[in-house]
């Protein structure tokens, strides 16, 4: 009762003293890993809990953090999953919960001994929730950029199906932007790509993200297209 009591409060404007969505985002993400960890990892509760907020934009945001901390939580032994299932736990939770958990299920995959490509096939099984099981993997190959260059993640994106490929290719973008709030890993991920129709498509969401999510002006993205975009000219012509 005092966290149903408390949960709609906690990251508001007001509470937080700004407007800013990027903000509020990590707000609730943030929340939804604290809920899990104050209830010991008993995520229907947790999920359950966040219900409580009042848009479905914030619900999301707090289902996200759930979902993560149930992978990285540092109590290994209290987390709802299971080794040689996949799917689990989103093979269980009530369907509303089901986008957000595969989200994240490619981490809990990777760590549990498959690789990228049986992590691809293994989302095919997902039925429904086929397209944000490959955007979880997206996200699952972004550091690979920042340790060894894009060049191979932007490879294994391209040679998905397209609407697997697009999935791919935001949750890389989204990841890599994330990391550093510009387009320091994102740019060079975008001009990685051997097509110049795909490069144009990861452009665009790259300013989409960098504009709408993280409140970066029209003049701070063209001066990273200029510092850090192999192909300079294509990423400042779809600024226009």
């Amino acid at each position: 009762d005092e966290l149903r009591a408390k949960i709609p409060v906690v990251c508001t404007a007001e509470s937080l003293g700004s407007e800013s969505r990027n903000l509020r985002f990590q707000c609730l993400h943030g929340l939804g890993h604290a809920v899990l960890f104050s209830l010991a990892y008993r995520v229907p509760l947790a999920l359950e809990l966040c219900d409580v907020l009042p848009d479905s934009w914030s619900r999301e945001s707090c289902f996200g953090g759930v979902f993560m901390e149930n992978i990285t939580g540092m109590d290994r032994e209290r987390r709802m999953l299971r080794t040689g299932d996949p799917h689990y736990p989103c093979s269980v939770v009530s369907p509303p919960y089901r986008p957000a958990c595969y989200l994240m299920q490619t981490s809990w995959m990777l760590e549990d001994g498959l690789d990228t490509d049986q992590v691809a096939q293994v989302c095919r099984e997902a039925g429904r929730y086929r397209l944000s099981c490959f955007r979880s993997l997206g996200r699952d190959i972004s550091p690979r950029v920042r340790e060894s260059g894009p060049s191979k993640p932007a490879e294994f994106c391209a040679r998905l199906p397209s609407d697997e490929r697009r999935e791919c290719v935001l949750g890389a973008v989204y990841a890599l932007a994330d990391h550093t709030w510009d387009g320091t890993y994102v740019y060079p991920f975008c001009a990685a790509f051997s097509s110049a129709p795909a490069r144009e498509r990861c452009f665009a969401e790259t300013h989409g993200y960098l504009r709408v999510q993280l409140e970066q002006p029209f003049e701070k993205l063209a001066e990273q297209c200029r510092a850090y975009a192999p192909k300079v000219e294509e990423c400042l012509t779809l600024l226009e």
